[in-house]
Parts: structure tokens; sequence; C-alpha cells
């Protein structure tokens, strides 16, 4: 059953909450994406949530793709490992594939697993 917090605590008055929780279940909770407990603030919250990124060296990756490319050890580390692995096996899509990887990096296009750009 759900029933309105009234306001405090640092949360919006009207916040739905499940009393019938106890504190420690309602943390997992909040670590999984569920109901948050009161006692956390919206900073620690964020802290906890934000998705931990860091970002891939543009060299490193260049340097990767035109030494061995063919076997898409620059997919392996901006963390693309399904593609990576089809690379792989198909060598490179038979250089193709390498080869068009390459001309992306070279002008900035190629992302991360995340979507993020390489670092220069």
């Amino acid at each position: 059953m759900l029933r309105r917090r009234p306001g405090g605590h640092g949360s919006p008055a009207g916040r739905l909450v499940r009393p019938d929780r106890a504190a420690g279940l309602n943390l997992v909770r909040h670590l999984v994406g569920g109901y948050a407990p009161a006692a956390v603030s919206t900073r620690e919250r964020t802290a906890v949530t934000a998705p931990v990124t860091t970002q891939k060296s543009w060299v490193v990756t260049l340097l990767l793709c035109f030494f061995i490319g063919v076997l898409g050890a620059h997919r392996f580390y901006t963390g693309k490992v399904g593609t990576g692995v089809l690379q792989l096996i198909t060598i490179g899509g038979f250089g193709i594939w390498a080869f068009i990887d390459l001309i992306l990096i070279l002008v900035g296009a190629f992302r991360d697993k995340q979507g993020q750009p390489l670092v220069k």
C-alpha cells in the first residue's frame, strides 16, 4: 500500500512511499531504481545512481585500429564487445569494416559504447 508522505526530511511533499518496507530494503530498492529512503539526500541519490563513464583516448583507438584493426581490438577497447567479436570472426569484415572504422576515427566520428566522443 502506498501513502503520501508529508513534507520534510528533504523530500517534496506528496511523494509516494511504501510504509511496509524496512529502511535497509528501501536502500536496496533505491540502488536498483526503486523508492529512496528519506535519509538519503538528493545529492547522494545522484552520486549513487549516476553512471560512471570514462572517455577513451583517440590516439590509442587510432593505433589499435591501424595495427590490429582487422582483429577488432579498437572495438574491444571502446567497449563495443559484440561488434569486436564480429570483426574478429570476419577478419575486420574482410578488411573493409576495419578500413571504414579507421576513416571514422580519423575524422572524429567514431564513438565509444556510451556514445561519448573519443578524447584527443
